[in-house]
């Protein structure tokens, strides 16, 4: 008896969590965060000729290279993702 007790709370539990929007909706934004924060990271530690034209006559010194636009590229996307989660996470 206190184990289909056990059992139907559980069950109960993990819908209510299910149904739990604003808390889904925070959880998945923290973790787009750290995925921004993480990918920020590894961008900080490359080598700063990975993103940018150093010594190329044809090209002004400091310019995005292919690499450099794709990570701009990313970089945005992950901003106005977030930011778009936040928005629908505050209206609700």
């Amino acid at each position: 008896m206190k184990r289909s007790r056990r059992e139907l709370l559980d069950s109960v539990e993990a819908l209510a969590d299910r149904l739990d929007i604003k808390n889904r909706t925070r959880h998945r934004f923290e973790e787009t965060k750290q995925r921004v924060a993480d990918g920020a990271r590894r961008l900080r530690e490359q080598p700063e000729d990975t993103f940018t034209h150093p010594h190329d006559p044809n090209k002004k010194p400091g310019a995005p290279t292919t690499s450099g636009w794709i990570a701009i590229a990313l970089v945005a996307s992950a901003a106005a993702i977030v930011l778009t989660v936040a928005i629908r996470a505050a209206r609700r």
